[in-house]
């Protein structure tokens, strides 16, 4: 594998392609990793208490389970979800909001539940889609909780039934949740 910068014929960097291949296999009762071109055995018991702690994580997160995702885009997705739920959701989707900190406005969600979880959208499974959606929640929900002035903006924004109490109040993290939906079109 090489990396080139675009006016340079010269490679940058190089690796072998087994460095990029990443495999998590089960062999003879023991779990094996490789990552970066090295092999590394799992303890059992630690792949036991992963097991155990994600499967908590999916009972806690199963509430937030989104609907199936049709053959639409991401804007129609939106709004499919929004027009069914009976008003428990506000939509969001293309909506910006300016940030102090920020050089250009953000999206604070694309649908607020009416109890309180910011869920971001996008339609596409590919790791930078992904990476960029991360960042997206990860951006909002410490504008969220650090920016009174992001926060009476987004409640300008909100519809009555889902603005924010008392915006100039530092909200409880424990009180929000973030999800994010990614799928790809059928």
């Amino acid at each position: 594998m090489y990396c080139y910068a675009e006016d340079n014929p010269h490679p940058l960097h190089r690796w072998s392609f087994f460095k990029c291949l990443t495999a998590d296999l089960d062999f003879e009762g023991e779990k094996y990793l490789l990552n970066a071109g090295k092999w590394y055995r799992v303890s059992r018991e630690f792949v036991q208490e992963v097991d155990e702690e994600l499967a908590s994580l999916l009972e806690i997160t199963s509430a937030s389970t989104m609907p199936i995702w049709g053959d639409e885009h991401e804007a129609a997705y939106n709004v499919r979800v929004f027009s069914d739920s009976n008003g428990q959701l506000a939509l969001m989707d293309q909506v910006m909001i300016q940030h102090a900190g920020m050089p250009s406005p953000i999206e604070f969600c694309d649908l607020f539940s009416d109890d309180r979880k910011l869920i971001h959208v996008n339609d596409m499974g590919q790791s930078s889609v992904l990476s960029h959606l991360f960042m997206q929640g990860l951006v909002s929900a410490e504008s969220l909780l650090s920016d009174a002035r992001f926060r009476n903006a987004v409640n300008e924004k909100l519809p009555g039934t889902h603005q924010l109490a008392d915006p100039n109040a530092r909200p409880l993290p424990s009180q929000y949740e973030v999800v994010l939906q990614s799928g790809a079109r059928s």
